[in-house]
């Protein structure tokens, strides 16, 4: 019969006791503590106005006054910094990390805002861009720097940059291992047979930069641009080293002929929203939101015809359209299949104004 070893109670007990104050010492000195659930102050919700694009908001990146070296095409540059911004009214500054573009659309001298750096580039128009790190060593967050994590505990200013579901080529396509720190020290994926695949674009990068080529060959859409380093892209996202990245193209361009309002680059954005309510007086908005669509005169427009699209597709139980500002609020079902935007039904309410993206409405989400 096999033995086996037995423990008293009291060494049960002290073994309970050692392990719960094993448990309660902080492990990791290196950041201040993260609580599970922490509540933060309540805030006021619409008491200031939606932050728009370009001078006086969220800087969108011009082009440099040069191209780009080995590539030939139009240069962009860019920092990842450190910043402070105010998020709300009630609240002080906020230190956040992000990125900037060097040369802002608009000019002058632009302060570093949250989400800034918007990228506006046009369908199998390539471009480059060079980023900058200038960020400090300590993590602006908690880090994890355990054994899980064992880059964090390294070096915590580390990044990288990949395009959201980008055709990119894979030096360009900012692979986890491919981070650069300011000081120079790089992944194991920047070195490659050919050399450190960033001085392949670029020959005269120095200490602290990244260069990266885009082919943007994509229909129209909003992706977006952000940190990928390993062991650091959950945190850097969250610090803000993030911003939109926008393909245009001729047939998004041609929408604007029926009523699609103008690109942000061209004369800014004010304010985005899905659904604007409707009653009898009126649109019913928060209070400082800025004129959007619902307020420019678009109405929600159903019918139960026949009349197509696009030809066999008119479904009515699926479909309402969105008729442009040109057309009078009750459109017929021609004006509604020759000049509106349409929107899938299962996200029209009953009195509702739907304001969708004319791109997606297209492609029925």
């Amino acid at each position: 019969m096999s033995n086996y070893s037995r423990i008293t109670r009291r060494q049960f007990m002290a073994g309970t006791v050692v392990a719960g104050a094993a448990l309660a010492v902080p492990w990791y000195f290196d950041s201040p503590s993260a609580f599970a659930f922490y509540q933060s102050i309540g805030l006021q919700k619409f008491v200031q106005p939606l932050r728009g694009v370009g001078p006086g908001g969220i800087p969108v990146a011009a082009p440099d006054a040069f191209s780009a070296p080995v590539m030939g095409v139009t240069h962009y540059s860019f920092t990842i910094a450190q910043f402070t911004d105010q998020l709300h009214p009630s609240l002080g500054p906020t230190t956040l990390w992000g990125y900037n573009p060097v040369v802002a659309l608009g000019g002058g001298t632009q302060p570093q805002r949250h989400l800034g750096g918007i990228i506006v580039a046009q369908r199998g128009v390539p471009i480059q861009l060079t980023f900058t790190n200038t960020l400090p060593p300590k993590h602006i967050l908690p880090v994890d720097t355990s054994v899980n994590f064992s880059d964090a505990r390294k070096h915590q200013n580390a990044t990288t940059t990949h395009v959201h579901g980008g055709f990119t080529p894979w030096i360009s396509d900012g692979g986890p291992f491919t981070w650069f720190t300011p000081d120079g020290q790089y992944g194991q994926s920047v070195h490659s047979s050919a050399g450190n695949i960033y001085k392949l674009l670029n020959p005269g990068l120095q200490p602290g930069q990244g260069e990266y080529y885009y082919p943007n060959d994509q229909s129209a859409r909003m992706s977006w641009y952000h940190d990928h380093a390993l062991d650091l892209t959950r945190l850097n996202a969250y610090a803000g080293i993030a911003s939109a990245y926008i393909i245009r193209d001729s047939f998004e361009a041609n929408l604007r002929n029926r009523g699609l309002p103008d690109f942000i680059e061209m004369v800014g954005v004010r304010s985005l929203s899905l659904f604007k309510t409707r009653s009898s007086s009126g649109p019913t908005l928060p209070p400082k939101i800025p004129p959007g669509p619902a307020q420019l005169g678009w109405a929600a427009c159903g019918t139960r015809t026949n009349t197509s699209r696009t030809a066999g597709s008119w479904d009515p139980t699926r479909w309402v359209c969105l008729p442009t500002p040109r057309l009078s609020p009750r459109c017929s079902a021609t004006q509604c299949s020759a000049m509106a935007l349409y929107i899938p039904r299962r996200l029209s309410r009953p009195g509702a104004i739907a304001c969708a993206s004319s791109t997606r409405a297209r492609h029925g989400f």
